[in-house]
C-alpha cells in the first residue's frame, strides 16, 4: 500500500543539497514526473509498471533548480541540482499544468517533464496553485537566452 509523506520530509531532503547561505524561493511544488534519464525507479516486476515518479521541485536564491525524485512510495531516490534552464514550456491542462524544461545537473543534462495539479496538500504548501505559478515565473528567470 502506497503512502504519502508529509511535505516537511521533502523540504528536509532539499536542505541536504542547499549550499551555505542558499535558500529555496518558497516555490516548491510536488509533481508527477517522467522518470529521469531512463531510470526505472517506480517499477516492481509483475506488480507495478509505470514511467512516472513523484518529484519535489524548487528554485533557489543561488539561481539553481532542485529536482528531488521519489519512488511511488515516497522513498527518496536522487536530487538533481540544475544550473540554468532552457526549452521551458508550461501549458495549462485539465486540473493543473504540464511543465517541461532542460537543465544541466551534476549527472549531466536532464529533460524534466512533469504534471503539477491545482490542489492543496499538507500544511506548509497549502496553496499549491500559487507555488506552481511562482515556480514557472522563477524558471523563466533562470531560462537561458
Amino acid at each position: 500500500m502506497a503512502y504519502i509523506l508529509n511535505t516537511c520530509v521533502y523540504e528536509n531532503t532539499f536542505k541536504k543539497f542547499l549550499m551555505e547561505g542558499e535558500f529555496t524561493n518558497k516555490d516548491e511544488v510536488l509533481a508527477d514526473m517522467d522518470e529521469p534519464m531512463g531510470e526505472k525507479i517506480s517499477s516492481l516486476s509483475g506488480v507495478h509498471n509505470t514511467t512516472t515518479c513523484k518529484a519535489f521541485v524548487t528554485t533557489t536564491t543561488a539561481g539553481r533548480v532542485l529536482v528531488a525524485v521519489f519512488d511511488i512510495w515516497g522513498e527518496f531516490h536522487k536530487c538533481y541540482c540544475g544550473n540554468g534552464v532552457r526549452d521551458l514550456v508550461a501549458k495549462k491542462c485539465f486540473g493543473g499544468s504540464n511543465i517541461s524544461f532542460v537543465t544541466s545537473t551534476q549527472y549531466g543534462e536532464l529533460q524534466v517533464r512533469m504534471y503539477v495539479a491545482n490542489r492543496q496538500f499538507g500544511t506548509d504548501l497549502k496553496n499549491q496553485k500559487e507555488h506552481k505559478e511562482a515556480l514557472i515565473v522563477n524558471l523563466e528567470t533562470l531560462c537561458e537566452g
